[in-house]
Protein backbone atom coordinates (compact mmCIF):
# COMPACT_ATOMS: atom_id res chain seq x y z
CA UNK A 1 0.00 0.00 0.00
CA UNK A 2 2.57 2.15 0.92
CA UNK A 3 6.32 2.86 -0.73
CA UNK A 4 7.63 4.57 2.50
CA UNK A 5 6.52 6.28 5.37
CA UNK A 6 6.17 9.62 3.71
CA UNK A 7 2.88 9.63 3.11
CA UNK A 8 1.89 7.88 6.16
CA UNK A 9 0.46 10.12 9.11
CA UNK A 10 2.81 10.15 12.25
CA UNK A 11 0.77 13.09 14.41
CA UNK A 12 2.42 16.46 15.12
CA UNK A 13 3.38 18.73 12.95
CA UNK A 14 1.78 16.12 10.23
CA UNK A 15 -1.23 17.10 7.81
CA UNK A 16 -4.26 14.30 9.09
CA UNK A 17 -7.01 15.75 6.43
CA UNK A 18 -4.01 15.51 3.51
CA UNK A 19 -2.90 12.23 4.62
CA UNK A 20 -6.54 10.32 5.24
CA UNK A 21 -7.74 11.86 1.81
CA UNK A 22 -4.63 9.82 0.16
CA UNK A 23 -5.39 7.14 2.33
CA UNK A 24 -9.10 6.74 1.36
CA UNK A 25 -8.43 6.98 -2.45
CA UNK A 26 -6.43 3.88 -2.17
CA UNK A 27 -9.37 2.22 0.02
CA UNK A 28 -11.55 3.05 -3.02
CA UNK A 29 -9.01 2.00 -5.74
CA UNK A 30 -8.94 -1.36 -3.86
CA UNK A 31 -12.78 -1.27 -3.42
CA UNK A 32 -12.61 -1.51 0.21
CA UNK A 33 -15.84 -1.25 2.12
CA UNK A 34 -15.79 1.70 4.04
CA UNK A 35 -16.81 -0.05 7.75
CA UNK A 36 -13.51 -1.77 6.95
CA UNK A 37 -11.34 1.45 6.48
CA UNK A 38 -10.46 1.10 9.94
CA UNK A 39 -8.84 -2.30 9.62
CA UNK A 40 -6.22 -0.87 7.76
CA UNK A 41 -5.56 2.39 9.13
CA UNK A 42 -3.01 1.35 10.55
CA UNK A 43 -1.07 0.80 7.61
CA UNK A 44 -1.46 4.65 6.71
CA UNK A 45 0.29 5.62 10.17
CA UNK A 46 3.76 5.85 12.01
CA UNK A 47 4.55 6.47 14.86
CA UNK A 48 3.50 8.27 17.61
CA UNK A 49 0.38 8.13 15.73
CA UNK A 50 0.29 4.51 15.12
CA UNK A 51 0.60 3.77 19.06
CA UNK A 52 -2.28 6.15 19.79
CA UNK A 53 -3.78 4.05 17.27
CA UNK A 54 -3.29 0.73 19.15
CA UNK A 55 -4.23 2.27 22.39
CA UNK A 56 -7.80 3.16 21.22
CA UNK A 57 -8.24 0.83 18.30
CA UNK A 58 -10.38 -1.47 20.73
CA UNK A 59 -12.35 1.52 22.77
CA UNK A 60 -16.31 0.59 22.36
CA UNK A 61 -18.40 1.34 19.06
CA UNK A 62 -14.72 2.63 17.76
CA UNK A 63 -14.86 3.50 13.86
CA UNK A 64 -12.66 5.07 11.25
CA UNK A 65 -14.54 8.48 11.70
CA UNK A 66 -14.29 8.19 15.29
CA UNK A 67 -10.71 7.67 15.11
CA UNK A 68 -10.01 10.12 12.46
CA UNK A 69 -11.87 12.77 15.34
CA UNK A 70 -9.72 11.42 18.02
CA UNK A 71 -6.54 11.67 16.43
CA UNK A 72 -7.20 15.47 15.28
CA UNK A 73 -8.45 16.46 18.99
CA UNK A 74 -5.01 14.51 20.21
CA UNK A 75 -2.76 16.18 17.53
CA UNK A 76 -4.07 19.12 16.05
CA UNK A 77 -5.55 21.59 19.00
CA UNK A 78 -5.79 24.98 18.79
CA UNK A 79 -1.99 25.82 19.26
CA UNK A 80 -1.40 23.29 16.56
CA UNK A 81 -3.58 25.29 13.95
CA UNK A 82 -2.02 28.97 15.48
CA UNK A 83 1.70 27.54 14.58
CA UNK A 84 0.80 25.83 11.63
CA UNK A 85 -1.12 29.21 10.22
CA UNK A 86 2.30 31.53 11.55
CA UNK A 87 4.42 29.13 9.57
CA UNK A 88 2.66 29.40 6.50
CA UNK A 89 2.74 33.20 6.62
CA UNK A 90 6.52 33.31 7.22
CA UNK A 91 7.45 31.24 4.33
CA UNK A 92 8.63 34.51 1.77
CA UNK A 93 10.44 34.27 -2.00
CA UNK A 94 13.38 36.10 0.21
CA UNK A 95 13.76 33.26 2.45
CA UNK A 96 13.42 30.50 -0.43
CA UNK A 97 16.27 32.19 -2.23
CA UNK A 98 18.51 32.70 1.48
CA UNK A 99 18.11 29.17 2.04
CA UNK A 100 18.70 27.74 -1.30
CA UNK A 101 21.63 29.68 -2.90
CA UNK A 102 22.63 27.44 -5.44
CA UNK A 103 19.40 27.47 -7.24
CA UNK A 104 18.14 29.58 -10.46
CA UNK A 105 15.67 32.51 -9.18
CA UNK A 106 13.30 30.38 -11.76
CA UNK A 107 14.04 27.10 -9.40
CA UNK A 108 13.20 29.22 -6.07
CA UNK A 109 9.64 30.13 -7.64
CA UNK A 110 9.17 26.39 -7.64
CA UNK A 111 10.27 25.86 -4.25
CA UNK A 112 8.06 28.65 -2.64
CA UNK A 113 5.16 27.01 -4.27
CA UNK A 114 5.56 23.70 -3.44
CA UNK A 115 6.77 25.09 0.32
CA UNK A 116 3.48 26.74 0.31
CA UNK A 117 0.86 23.82 -0.93
CA UNK A 118 2.46 21.32 1.89
CA UNK A 119 2.40 23.89 4.57
CA UNK A 120 -1.11 24.64 3.59
CA UNK A 121 -2.56 21.28 3.90
CA UNK A 122 -2.64 21.66 7.58
CA UNK A 123 -4.98 24.76 7.72
CA UNK A 124 -8.29 24.59 7.91
CA UNK A 125 -10.40 24.17 5.01
CA UNK A 126 -11.10 27.55 4.36
CA UNK A 127 -7.52 28.79 3.97
CA UNK A 128 -6.73 25.73 1.20
CA UNK A 129 -8.74 27.12 -1.50
CA UNK A 130 -6.64 28.35 -4.78
CA UNK A 131 -7.89 31.69 -4.35
CA UNK A 132 -6.20 31.82 -0.45
CA UNK A 133 -3.01 30.52 -2.03
CA UNK A 134 -3.42 32.84 -4.85
CA UNK A 135 -3.08 35.41 -2.08
CA UNK A 136 -0.13 34.15 0.01
CA UNK A 137 1.62 34.25 -3.18
CA UNK A 138 1.40 37.58 -3.98
CA UNK A 139 2.35 38.56 -0.40
CA UNK A 140 5.01 36.24 -0.25
CA UNK A 141 6.79 38.03 -3.27
CA UNK A 142 5.46 41.97 -2.91
CA UNK A 143 7.97 44.14 -3.11
CA UNK A 144 10.14 42.29 -4.84
CA UNK A 145 11.49 43.89 -7.96
CA UNK A 146 11.66 40.90 -9.87
CA UNK A 147 8.31 40.36 -9.66
CA UNK A 148 6.42 43.79 -10.40
CA UNK A 149 5.59 42.96 -14.25
CA UNK A 150 3.83 40.08 -12.82
CA UNK A 151 2.34 41.68 -9.77
CA UNK A 152 1.02 44.75 -11.49
CA UNK A 153 -1.26 42.48 -14.17
CA UNK A 154 -1.75 39.20 -11.78
CA UNK A 155 -3.51 36.36 -13.65
CA UNK A 156 -6.88 35.48 -11.45
CA UNK A 157 -6.06 31.60 -12.21
CA UNK A 158 -3.19 30.33 -10.06
CA UNK A 159 -1.21 28.19 -12.19
CA UNK A 160 -1.48 31.02 -14.94
CA UNK A 161 -0.33 32.99 -12.10
CA UNK A 162 2.52 30.98 -10.89
CA UNK A 163 3.75 31.20 -14.66
CA UNK A 164 3.64 35.06 -14.46
CA UNK A 165 5.69 35.02 -11.53
CA UNK A 166 8.58 32.09 -13.13
CA UNK A 167 8.51 34.35 -16.29
CA UNK A 168 8.82 38.08 -14.77
CA UNK A 169 11.94 36.41 -12.53
CA UNK A 170 13.69 34.91 -15.71
CA UNK A 171 13.17 37.88 -17.52
CA UNK A 172 14.62 40.13 -15.19
CA UNK A 173 17.60 38.51 -14.24
CA UNK A 174 17.91 38.30 -18.35
CA UNK A 175 17.46 41.79 -18.73
CA UNK A 176 20.39 43.12 -15.97
CA UNK A 177 23.19 40.50 -18.11
CA UNK A 178 24.26 43.30 -20.41
CA UNK A 179 26.71 42.39 -23.50
CA UNK A 180 30.14 42.43 -22.12
CA UNK A 181 31.27 45.33 -25.45
CA UNK A 182 28.75 47.62 -23.83
CA UNK A 183 29.64 47.34 -20.29
CA UNK A 184 33.56 48.05 -21.72
CA UNK A 185 32.51 51.47 -23.38
CA UNK A 186 31.01 52.06 -20.36
CA UNK A 187 33.67 51.17 -17.84
CA UNK A 188 36.22 53.24 -20.31
CA UNK A 189 34.33 56.15 -20.66
CA UNK A 190 33.45 56.35 -17.20
CA UNK A 191 37.49 55.61 -16.30
CA UNK A 192 38.78 58.68 -18.74
CA UNK A 193 35.64 61.05 -17.18
CA UNK A 194 37.22 60.71 -13.86
CA UNK A 195 40.77 61.41 -14.49
CA UNK A 196 42.38 65.05 -15.30
CA UNK A 197 43.89 64.46 -18.46
CA UNK A 198 40.63 63.27 -19.88
CA UNK A 199 38.37 66.99 -18.15
CA UNK A 200 41.31 68.69 -20.05
CA UNK A 201 40.86 67.37 -23.23
CA UNK A 202 36.75 67.66 -23.05
CA UNK A 203 37.83 71.76 -22.81
CA UNK A 204 40.34 71.68 -25.19
CA UNK A 205 37.76 69.59 -27.77
CA UNK A 206 34.11 71.46 -26.78
CA UNK A 207 36.21 75.26 -27.12
CA UNK A 208 37.76 74.02 -30.61
CA UNK A 209 34.10 72.67 -31.61
CA UNK A 210 32.50 75.70 -30.77
CA UNK A 211 35.65 78.04 -32.41
CA UNK A 212 34.54 75.87 -35.83
CA UNK A 213 31.06 76.21 -35.95
CA UNK A 214 30.44 72.75 -35.52
CA UNK A 215 27.28 70.79 -35.07
CA UNK A 216 26.57 67.66 -34.10
CA UNK A 217 25.35 66.58 -37.52
CA UNK A 218 28.46 67.71 -38.75
CA UNK A 219 30.12 64.86 -36.67
CA UNK A 220 27.40 62.53 -38.03
CA UNK A 221 28.24 63.01 -41.41
CA UNK A 222 32.13 62.83 -40.93
CA UNK A 223 31.29 59.25 -39.49
CA UNK A 224 32.20 59.83 -35.93
CA UNK A 225 28.92 59.69 -34.45
CA UNK A 226 27.30 57.02 -36.78
CA UNK A 227 24.15 57.40 -38.65
CA UNK A 228 20.16 56.79 -37.32
CA UNK A 229 20.62 53.49 -38.81
CA UNK A 230 23.63 52.02 -36.98
CA UNK A 231 23.22 49.58 -33.80
CA UNK A 232 24.31 50.29 -30.52
CA UNK A 233 27.50 48.27 -30.98
CA UNK A 234 28.40 50.28 -34.23
CA UNK A 235 28.12 53.50 -32.04
CA UNK A 236 29.93 51.93 -29.20
CA UNK A 237 32.82 51.92 -31.71
CA UNK A 238 32.57 54.94 -33.02
CA UNK A 239 32.52 56.65 -29.59
CA UNK A 240 35.92 54.86 -28.93
CA UNK A 241 37.22 55.84 -31.99
CA UNK A 242 36.06 59.78 -30.89
CA UNK A 243 37.90 59.03 -27.50
CA UNK A 244 41.32 57.46 -29.10
CA UNK A 245 41.48 60.60 -31.33
CA UNK A 246 41.19 63.18 -28.59
CA UNK A 247 43.76 61.76 -26.35
CA UNK A 248 46.19 61.48 -29.51
CA UNK A 249 45.39 65.00 -29.64
CA UNK A 250 46.41 65.47 -26.16
CA UNK A 251 49.24 63.33 -26.31
CA UNK A 252 50.53 65.34 -29.49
Amino acid sequence: MYQGDDKKYGGWNDSLDYKMEMYKDICDINQCPVNHRIDGLMLALKEPALSEFRTHRHDVGMIFEGMIKHLREFYEGINFKRSELQAYHAISYKLIREQNPKKLPSECVFILVDTLNEKRRGLDPSQRSDDAMHSRLTNACWGIPEFQSALSAPSPHLSTFINQLKMAVSNYHAIKKEPISTYIAESYLEDNEKSPEANFTNRRFKDNYRSRGGSRSGYRHKGLLGTSRESPHDITGSVLRLWSRRLSCLEA
